[in-house]
């Protein structure tokens, strides 16, 4: 599987702020050029505030009613405020 990397949290970390300028040149030139994913961050249903009822492997899904899988997903996922 692929993974993806934030090209500017890559470029404010400290290795990137750690090298040398001619250097960041370079890399910044070969970072910018590498192509993009379409991609979407996802909430998992064990994290979801749609999930109730946590079991060992399931969460039972009050927007589906159904049971999904702990670290399944889907459109309606939405973060839960733990605050």
């Amino acid at each position: 599987m692929a993974e993806y990397v934030d090209r500017e949290a890559l470029l404010k970390s400290k290795q990137w702020l750690a090298l040398q300028d001619r250097d960041k040149a370079m890399a910044k030139s070969i970072i910018q050029r590498q192509p993009t994913a379409d991609v979407v961050e996802v909430v998992r249903c064990k994290d979801c505030v749609h999930a109730g009822y946590p079991e060992d492997k399931i969460v039972w899904c009050l927007k589906h009613k159904k049971y999904m899988p702990k670290y399944g997903y889907c459109n309606y996922g939405k973060e839960q405020d733990d605050g």
